[in-house]
């Protein structure tokens, strides 16, 4: 296994033995035996960014899941977490304001430690949050949860990374004279099979174009840090 995953194990064993001294009184004379060991490195730091048309193409397969689509454009202007993207309740937005109070999960403190962080809504997120539809009684502000959200990314990010690679096959299929609608309804619907040379480019692209490749939704979070970056110091 990775080291990330030795030093996740190693933090489910120490839990237990904290809950051993803490909740139930066992008194452990040598300490916690998980603390006497050496856990090995980790380097999980990423630098993935949004690339040219990255965005477009993801909200547009996103098109009518309203909520999803928010989401995404809602991390994108505010560096939120996803776990906060979904904690949002409409009564910490204050679209006057332009500010949001995102909270944790289930409005638990932070994932930094804090009991909230405040942040400021840029005109493209206000207009977003503005066109959702509010409950009286307020609630959720995107009604998903961390799972769903996280499905819906993944469903989104396969969609459009194939229709991207099609687009990309019916221009190579075009300029040798192949009939590229017919070739791509084979590869959709499979109800026929490909030309081979429909099979050949199609793999050459695959391994050429890295569009939406390795692509999380955190690195949202990056890329707005990054994006204010280019504005303020």
């Amino acid at each position: 296994v990775s080291g990330q995953t030795v030093v996740h194990e190693l933090g489910h064993i120490s839990r237990v033995f904290k809950a051993c001294q803490l909740d139930w009184g066992i008194a452990l004379p040598q300490g916690i035996p998980t603390t006497l060991l050496r856990k090995p490195r980790v380097s999980n730091a990423r630098e993935r960014r949004l690339e040219s048309h990255e965005e477009a193409l993801l909200l547009e397969t996103l098109a009518g899941k309203v909520y999803p689509r928010s989401a995404v454009i809602f991390a994108l202007e505010t560096a939120a977490r996803q776990s906060e993207v979904v904690s949002l309740n409409w009564a910490d937005v204050d679209l006057r304001r332009r500010v949001a109070r995102l909270r944790g999960v289930d409005g638990r403190e932070t994932k930094s430690g804090d009991q909230f962080r405040d942040v400021p809504l840029s005109p493209r997120a206000v207009e977003v949050l503005a066109s959702l539809p509010r409950c009286i009684d307020g609630g959720r502000v995107f009604p998903l949860s961390q799972n769903a959200l996280r499905l819906a990314w993944d469903r989104a990010l396969v969609s459009a990374r194939r229709q991207h690679l099609h687009r990309l096959l019916a221009q190579a299929l075009e300029a040798e004279g192949i009939d590229s609608d017919r070739e791509i309804r084979a590869l959709i619907f499979k109800k026929r099979k490909p030309q081979e040379r429909t099979v050949e480019i199609l793999s050459k692209l695959e391994k050429k174009d890295r569009t939406l490749v390795d692509l999380h939704f955190h690195d949202l979070r990056h890329e707005a840090t990054s994006r204010l970056a280019e504005k303020l110091q």
